[in-house]
């Protein structure tokens, strides 16, 4: 890594020519002379000048360390042809000569089929990132402008522990940022089983065990074993102790859940002392994390995360999602803030509150706080019973949910072949569930936890209406499990079987089984049924409209950012929405779709709109990161990387 600048320079006429090459992370404009343009490098990578489009000279000048074993000198004045790498680019600039600039996508699609330089082939093998890079069409940034570590302290995160979109959102924002050149952490609890009963889950991906942490909890001396690997780039830290992490959100008395989410937090900060990883920001996530900003802020850790930023990201903030510990009366509570916690009784209940909201501790000790939609952050300052502490931070930050487009597309590829045909994954689907392949009769899909917050029970009370309405030309497919000990689940668990014994052509449900079709869902289902009753962000949405697929959702939260009724005048919109959450507006909703359905036309336009409405990750990603560059005071930093544009 080099911090001198290297310039390629062009003839006036390629003023606006925005020139990288894989060697080289950043290229940015600095600096128009009267007969030459200056483009600024991050990496120190070629010398290049071009006297013509037609002939390039380059050399090597100063190959980053992973290039110089192999590094090849170009000779002066070699034919553009016989020089693969700079092929693309030029070409790339033919293809927008009247605008006068280049965009950044069109170099990265072309640069996939790159001649076999032997230097760019090292670099191509020994950078696991730089394929997803450029089939992405995005490039890493300055290495040497990085704010500093990033950290994430979750409780659920990826094929390890995720329950919901909480523990998806982590870690493809995780998995985006290293590839953007960021070093990124992640630290969570090492559960003794997983989400599929599954014990000793992490060896799969080399993640062993490394050390031991001790602290203390209370008066109790407690010892963690860490568990680390680096898994896609990101470094991952679980923290086992079977006793306080013994499952995802297990029920607990409330005296070990106090000390579990003591652990978590305590220990989070403690295994980054013991690593020597001072973070530029610590991101915890929703209530059971949220103690982590109040032990730095309370003098627990000195001075050791004085430069670090606390950012509390909110998922779910509903009342019964705040991390409220109850059953304690006034002495209980002072006791346990005090002598288990370590922590003034102030932050953690109000002087009337005879029970603790972590919720509201995360709030009152974190610099700032986000969430994930628009929508969903307006609804919490405007509703929620914390909006009194939210309020407290100026300009809270929100980006909508995105999925990792290209690698969906791959996954579904791998599953369904490389056509990814919607009319034969729903033949699919029909000859599975319902025994009766049809293309003509509309197909609706419901994929996720059967629980109250999905409000799945206008589904189960919409299907003997829908299925008499349509004289039982509908089909309706419920992929999701029934949690146990849940009574809500369990009602509508018993609806849904109980229409699929008299209905089955009509509907489709397992309850008691792990739905395992998804991705052949998102594609063969005509729409995607999303009727929840408040949702935050919504990933769900964003898996359906990756496959084309339009959806059926209530207004609310990050569904009402992402989901737009279709209008067959404009032929706008992606999808049908209801904005009263009750079974007559639910059905109405079906209804409009339905009918966009038998008008091939329309559904051809509304599946075009649905996909080209897809938030892709690394759009998240960017956003993101610009958020914690500008926390950091560096937004002339994040400004001056290659990046693609966001949205407004």
């Amino acid at each position: 890594q080099r911090t001198d600048p290297t310039h390629f320079q062009f003839s006036p006429k390629h003023s606006q020519f925005a020139a990288l090459c894989p060697l080289t992370m950043v290229a940015t404009v600095v600096n128009a002379g009267s007969g030459l343009i200056n483009i600024q490098l991050g990496l120190k990578g070629l010398n290049l000048s071009d006297a013509e489009p037609e002939t390039v000279i380059a050399d090597v000048a100063a190959p980053i360390d992973v290039l110089a074993a192999d590094a090849d000198v170009l000779p002066a004045e070699t034919p553009l042809e016989e020089k693969g790498i700079w092929k693309p680019v030029l070409e790339a600039w033919e293809t927008d000569k009247s605008s006068q600039q280049l965009i950044l996508p069109t170099i990265f699609a072309k640069l996939q089929d790159w001649a076999p330089c032997p230097y760019l082939q090292k670099f191509r093998k020994d950078s696991s990132g730089v394929d997803k890079q450029l089939r992405g069409h995005y490039v890493r940034g300055n290495n040497d402008a990085r704010i500093g570590p990033i950290v994430f302290v979750t409780p659920e995160v990826g094929r390890w522990s995720t329950v919901g979109g909480l523990g998806v959102m982590v870690w493809e924002l995780a998995q985006m940022l290293t590839q953007l050149g960021e070093d990124v952490y992640v630290i969570s609890p090492y559960y003794n089983k997983n989400t599929k009963g599954e014990s000793g889950y992490l060896a799969k991906d080399n993640i062993n065990y490394s050390f031991n942490v001790k602290l203390w909890i209370g008066e109790q001396n407690v010892e963690v074993g860490v568990h680390e690997g680096v898994v896609d780039g990101v470094k991952v830290l679980f923290m086992h102790h079977g006793e306080f992490f013994p499952a995802v959100y297990p029920k607990m008395t409330f005296q070990l859940g106090v000390k579990s989410v003591c652990l978590i937090a305590k220990g989070s900060l403690e295994l980054l002392c013991q690593k020597r990883v001072i973070p530029a920001v610590i991101i915890t996530n929703d209530w059971f994390t949220g103690l982590a900003p109040a032990y730095s802020k309370c003098g627990q850790f000195g001075d050791v995360f004085r430069g670090t930023t606390f950012f509390h990201l909110v998922h779910n903030l509903e009342s019964s999602y705040q991390g409220q510990i109850y059953d304690m009366n006034r002495d209980d509570r002072d006791r346990m803030a005090s002598s288990v916690l370590g922590l003034p009784v102030g932050i953690l209940a109000g002087e009337n509150d005879n029970n603790f909201n972590l919720s509201r501790a995360a709030l009152l000790s974190c610099d700032t706080w986000g969430t994930v939609s628009t929508g969903y952050r307006f609804e919490l300052l405007e509703r929620s019973g914390l909006k009194e502490f939210l309020r407290k931070h100026l300009a809270p930050f929100a980006f909508p949910n995105g999925v990792p487009v290209t690698l969906r597309l791959e996954k579904l590829k791998e599953v369904l072949g490389p056509e990814l045909c919607h009319s034969k994954a729903k033949a699919l689907l029909q000859a599975k569930y319902f025994n009766n392949v049809d293309a003509s009769i509309p197909l609706f899909a419901f994929v996720g936890r059967l629980v109250e917050q999905k409000g799945v029970h206008l589904i189960t009370r919409s299907i003997e209406d829908l299925a008499r309405k349509y004289e039982g030309k509908i089909q309706i497919l419920v992929g999701g499990k029934c949690l146990p000990n849940d009574g809500y689940g369990g009602r509508v668990s018993a609806e849904l079987m109980r229409n699929r014994g008299h209905l089955p052509h009509v509907v489709w449900a397992d309850t008691s089984a792990f739905f395992t079709d998804g991705p052949l869902v998102n594609l063969g289902a005509d729409f995607g049924l999303m009727p929840s009753c408040f949702e935050p962000g919504g990933i769900v949405q964003q898996e359906f409209f990756c496959a084309a697929t339009p959806v059926v959702a209530f207004r609310t939260g990050g569904l009402a950012d992402t989901v737009h009724e279709y209008d067959r005048t404009a032929q706008k919109g992606n999808g049908f929405v209801f904005d009263r959450h009750d079974t007559h507006n639910f059905q109405q909703a079906v209804s409009r779709a339905v009918d966009c359905y038998r008008s091939p036309a329309d559904y051809v336009q509304i599946r075009k709109n649905a996909r080209e409405s897809v938030v892709d990750a690394m759009t998240v990603a960017w956003a993101w990161l610009g958020e914690f560059y500008r926390l950091k005071g560096r937004q002339a930093e994040y400004e001056s990387r290659v990046r693609p544009s966001l949205p407004a």
